[in-house]
């Protein structure tokens, strides 16, 4: 009896020790977590002595309460996104410079972090508005006007299949591939190219913009005023000074410093 019993509690202990193991806990697992890692990462040793700031603590406490007020309203955040958003923050700021290609970086892995509550066939009009922690994105195509050409967009949350130049985009979740859009016609158009006609429904391709002409333009050069990102030729439009630049170089009265402090 005795042996059976001790028989039995082995086996029970060695059931134990090999199950599963439990799903590690999220570095970041709510909004406010993420600030703060957010922050400590923007925060590092070099940005500090470029910004001037006093302390690690006031501009980690100061950049905390700026994301914290960035946090759109009535979007759903997702956690198993955070750490690799910060990774790439990190990555970006350690020179106390930004490039292009390390906002785009950051900007794209950060921009699933927040996503709306649109299910499949929802209406929407960027990625954000649909569940993107279900693989769902904002899936594009041109509207027709009364001249035929495209008036607008309208755009429906899908689990998107690619499309290339010159595919069928009539089924609701093809999203084109770049340099391309969902023209009027339902098939994956190139972009404007310079001087040609463009509209909301009609986009230009890279380093051009659509004018208030609507007409495809250059980009601006830097040192230009600017608005959004969008207009520049490097794709940097600088917070406070409002012009085009090729890089972010954080200074005492970098408008991120200033802040910062």
């Amino acid at each position: 009896m005795l042996r059976s019993w001790i028989t039995l509690s082995l086996s029970v202990v060695l059931a134990g020790c090999t199950g599963k193991a439990a799903d590690p806990l999220p570095k970041y697992p709510d909004a406010n977590a993420y600030c703060t890692g957010r922050a400590e990462a923007e925060c590092n040793g070099s940005v500090i002595t470029a910004c001037a700031v006093p302390t690690k603590e006031k501009c980690v406490a100061s950049r905390q309460a700026a994301c914290n007020a960035s946090i759109p309203t009535g979007k759903n955040y997702d956690s198993s996104k955070a750490e690799a958003c910060i990774d790439q923050v990190a990555a970006a700021y350690g020179d106390a410079k930004l490039t292009k290609d390390e906002i785009k970086a950051y900007s794209s892995a950060c921009s699933v972090l927040f996503s709306g509550t649109g299910v499949k066939d929802s209406s929407c009009a960027a990625d954000g508005d649909c569940k993107q922690s279900e693989g769902l994105r904002c899936a594009l195509s041109a509207v027709a006007g009364t001249d035929g050409g495209p008036s607008g967009v309208s755009g429906s949350c899908q689990v998107p299949k690619p499309g290339q130049g010159g595919d069928s985009c009539s089924a609701a979740d093809v999203i084109c591939a770049s340099g391309y859009h969902c023209g009027v016609s339902k098939h994956c158009d190139i972009n404007g190219s310079l001087g040609e006609p463009c509209s909301n429904g009609l986009p230009c391709k890279e380093m051009l913009k659509c004018s208030a002409a609507s007409t495809c333009e250059a980009t601006l050069p830097d040192g230009s005023p600017c608005t959004t990102g969008s207009e520049c030729a490097n794709g940097i439009c600088l917070d406070g000074s409002n012009i085009c630049v090729s890089q972010v170089t954080f200074a005492p009265n970098e408008p991120f410093c200033v802040q910062a402090r």
